[in-house]
């Protein structure tokens, strides 16, 4: 089976704090994140990511974290890494370093 990250539908769930991606009825991927408000900034602390064994290296966690990006750029969010999966992306992406809290 191949899976194009480009072609996957992925939401953003405001209420439950998560970022999805459905793989399979029923199997989803996902990145969950905590908005924390205190203070001036908005801070998006993303916490952990969860990917089936079988679909690790195909990078769709690496798609996940680029809809949470954007997701936060839009809103106006700062971002902290948490999550190692996470982390590990935005230390690859220094053009995102503007948005780290």
């Amino acid at each position: 089976m191949i899976i194009e990250p480009e072609s996957m539908n992925f939401r953003i769930d405001t209420k439950e704090e998560r970022v999805y991606m459905n793989i399979r009825k029923n199997e989803d991927a996902y990145m969950d994140y905590k908005l924390h408000t205190e203070g001036k900034k908005n801070v998006m602390e993303v916490k952990e990511t969860f990917l089936p064994d079988t679909l690790e290296p195909l990078g769709l966690e690496d798609a996940m974290a680029e809809r949470l990006i954007e997701f936060a750029d839009a809103n106006k969010y700062k971002v902290k890494a948490s999550c190692p999966t996470f982390r590990h992306f935005v230390n690859r992406h220094p053009e995102y370093n503007y948005l780290l809290a």
